[in-house]
């Protein structure tokens, strides 16, 4: 799946994984960082910051104007 802006800016990100429900089309996306890795140049304009987690850890999300794709 990809990921695409809807900024007119052309931005888009390939989450790691990507999960549709059957039932009602809700969009699970993870994407995984290990070592300390920090968010892709793509990633930094496709994933929108929300806040910081429990451990101190910042959270994302995708931007509600995003369009996904199936590819």
């Amino acid at each position: 799946m990809v990921i695409y802006h809807a900024d007119g800016k052309g931005g888009y990100c390939k989450p790691d994984i990507c999960s549709i429900s059957n039932i009602d089309k809700t969009v699970l996306i993870i994407e995984v960082k290990t070592g300390g890795a920090d968010l892709s140049t793509q990633q930094q304009v496709g994933f929108e910051p929300v806040g910081i987690d429990s451990k101190g850890e910042p959270m994302y999300r995708i931007p509600p104007d995003a369009i996904a794709s199936g590819q």
